[in-house]
């Protein structure tokens, strides 16, 4: 299942320019037909974890996140996957 994740990632990060619900469903459902696995459930289970969503977006902005990927270390936010940045957050947090 692992796999069929990270194909279908791959291929909607490849295709989002011209990224659609009707062209998300047949990709999903190409990947998916040889495995158990009920994709229709997913998608209309969109409501049940949308607050849960919306609410960490709100979290985010609260606190100052603008973009992803961000990293927050103990209070300090890391925008962007800068490794420099996130290595002297984590040594300043060490060394207090």
């Amino acid at each position: 299942m692992k796999k069929k994740f990270w194909e279908s990632h791959d291929l909607i990060f490849e295709n989002q320019e011209d990224f659609n619900e009707e062209g998300f469903n047949s990709i999903i459902k190409d990947i998916f037909s040889s495995v158990d696995f009920n994709f229709t459930s997913c998608l209309n289970a969109g409501d049940k974890y949308k607050k849960f969503v919306e609410s960490s977006i709100e979290e985010g902005v609260n606190i100052g996140v603008r973009s992803t990927p961000t990293f927050v270390i103990e209070g300090h936010i890391v925008p962007g996957a800068d490794y420099k940045k996130i290595k002297q957050a984590i040594d300043a947090f060490i060394q207090n």
